[in-house]
């Protein structure tokens, strides 16, 4: 399919047909429509041009986007208003694209995937959409994620027990938990913010690596009592005790600073206190 715009700052209404052969809304939008088209034209309308096939009426334009303001204009007696000329759709295409322009406009949360499941199977990329939908290529690449969702969740949505919140943030997951999701459905028949919130914790939960990691024991080693560190150091430096050669309290014991230090901590009291550590 090859579709081309065009603008026309100055589309003649004249060659649009009759508001009586015209898909539209109800009278007093229409005035409403009037009366706000008096003072300036915000959105261009969108025309479809017919080549082969023609028009089942015999038209060569027809109105895709802004019929209410089609018929406004020509209420206030406004002769042209700034359109958009697309041309290459079938006659199949125009009707399924003007129910999509008609539906987008109502407050149903799910007229945006109903409108990209119909431009989707007439093959309209994303920046077309785009300007059927009236919305930035961007937001519209972020609906297509709808087109996702699986069609349990989607009827839950029309039956309101799954708000339209909800519904995007559905459609962020990946089909797991897509699946999880409507399992749960059928469990409860309601979806809520808590239970995604309950799927995605449960989820990474699962996917974290189990690691087994051995700690040390933090031991701090015992220390000995004053009798077991003199023993200690006369058996290393082979004291005399028995008075043979040289009388024992004329041998000298050889301390290391930690040695030092700890005959210090068990013959030195704290500061307050008196008596010999044991």
């Amino acid at each position: 399919m090859n579709i081309t715009i065009t603008h026309n700052d100055v589309f003649p209404l004249a060659d649009l047909p009759p508001d009586g052969d015209l898909v539209g809304r109800a009278p007093a939008e229409v005035k409403a429509m009037a009366a706000s088209l008096q003072e300036v034209q915000i959105e261009s309308i969108v025309v479809v041009q017919f080549d082969a096939p023609p028009h089942p009426l015999g038209y060569a334009y027809d109105v895709l986007c802004g019929t209410c303001r089609v018929k406004a204009a020509r209420l206030n007696g406004t002769a042209a208003l700034r359109a958009d000329i697309w041309q290459g759709l079938t006659w199949d295409d125009f009707v399924r694209l003007r129910s999509v322009a008609n539906s987008r406009r109502s407050k149903n949360p799910l007229a945006d995937v109903e409108a990209l499941r119909a431009m989707v199977a007439i093959g309209l990329p994303p920046v077309k959409m785009a300007q059927v939908l009236q919305k930035k290529p961007a937001e519209v690449m972020q609906l297509l994620k709808l087109l996702t969702l699986p069609p349990e969740i989607l009827e839950a949505v029309r039956q309101n027990r799954v708000a339209p919140g909800v519904m995007l943030r559905l459609a962020k997951l990946d089909p797991a938990r897509q699946q999880t999701a409507v399992d749960l459905l059928k469990t409860k028949l309601r979806l809520k913010d808590s239970d995604l919130t309950a799927i995605n914790c449960a989820a990474r939960a699962a996917g974290l690596p189990r690691l087994a990691v051995s700690v040390p024991a933090l031991q701090r080693p015992a220390r000995p009592t004053l009798a077991a560190l003199i023993v200690r150091l006369v058996t290393e430096q082979h004291f005399d005790l028995k008075g043979n050669g040289h009388p024992p309290a004329a041998q000298s014991l050889r301390l290391e600073p930690a040695d030092l230090a700890e005959l210090r901590r068990l013959l030195l009291p704290p500061e307050g206190e008196a008596g010999v550590a044991n």
